[in-house]
């Protein structure tokens, strides 16, 4: 499975140069941005290959983790072909992908060093049913039970936070009308091609 840390970061960082309109999106241009994103996240000198790049591309075009990135390449330049595309509206409908990602995300916890990774392993725990280490808290320590308001402006962090649980919330509810379905129903070809589990935007997000 093509899912680790320095993958993540590059799936997004070329997501969001292939949406900026304003940039010329070659190879030498997304070797550096995804070189310096790493870079920043990880706090060490990173240095992408074009091999690296260019196996990116493949995978965010290909069905692998469920992108098909409408990626367009014209004279060495790439962008999407569709303006409004971003892998983070793509659903995710492997939950076998989701406990990779729950578990990459506990291997590199420290890394990351971001405040809104807790809540993201805790909600993916809730969503695949793998238990995680008591150090990362469990669903009781969500943010939105034990919320203060203090009149201060949210963070960036806490903003994430909110959106993430009302999108937790809305899964509940579907999840709530798929079980009271009736037995014909169960049949009847769904109106969407791909069953949502969860949601790219939010494990991108939390990096």
């Amino acid at each position: 499975m093509p899912v680790n840390l320095n993958a993540l970061l590059r799936y997004k960082t070329i997501n969001d140069c292939l949406r900026n309109r304003f940039a010329v999106c070659n190879i030498d241009y997304l070797i550096k941005k995804c070189s310096e994103a790493i870079s920043a996240k990880l706090g060490a000198p990173t240095s992408v290959s074009e091999r690296s790049i260019r196996n990116d591309i493949r995978i965010l075009r290909s069905d692998i983790l469920g992108f098909n990135a409408p990626i367009v390449c014209t004279e060495g330049v790439y962008s999407y072909a569709d303006s409004e595309y971003s892998i983070f509206n793509t659903a995710i409908a492997d939950r076998e992908l989701l406990i990779d990602i729950q578990n990459l995300l506990l291997e590199e916890f420290d890394k990351i060093k971001s405040q809104k990774i807790t809540n993201m392993i805790i909600s993916l725990s809730e969503i695949t049913g793998e238990k995680i280490p008591d150090k990362y808290g469990s669903q009781f320590d969500r943010v939105f039970q034990r919320k203060i308001f203090t009149g201060k402006k949210p963070s960036d962090s806490d903003i994430f936070t909110n959106k993430l649980d009302n999108y937790l919330i809305t899964l509940r509810m579907k999840r709530k009308k798929l079980q009271k379905k009736s037995f014909i129903a169960n049949f009847i070809k769904p109106k969407t091609k791909v069953l949502e589990i969860f949601k790219w935007e939010f494990i991108l997000g939390a990096l």
